[in-house]
């Protein structure tokens, strides 16, 4: 094989064409990449909402459970105060009974 030597300019073709393909393949790769990146991205944002929705209806669910206890917790009370107005001997069994 009979290459020119590396001084000659006629050379330069031979060692740039390896490079250019080279620098497209990387810049292809990357593209990629950035694609599959973004890709598992949005995948996981969409994935965080889903979650973050799923948890603040749970929250909402515990927070009317929680205010439904504290009306029935009020209601009891009640019913013990007027138990007590009509006789302190039953509403104190009724309170440990509850």
């Amino acid at each position: 094989c009979n290459l020119p030597s590396l001084s000659s300019v006629s050379y330069l073709p031979y060692l740039m064409a390896p490079r250019n393909e080279m620098a497209a393949n990387v810049r292809r790769t990357n593209n990629t990449l950035k694609r599959v990146v973004k890709k598992k991205e949005e995948k996981n944002v969409k994935r965080l909402k889903e979650s973050l929705a799923k948890m603040k209806a749970e929250t909402e669910e515990t927070l009317r459970a929680v205010e439904e206890l504290r009306q029935s917790m009020a209601q009891i009370r009640e019913v013990i105060r007027l138990l007590l107005d009509d006789n302190p001997l039953e509403a104190e069994l009724t309170a440990a009974l509850l």
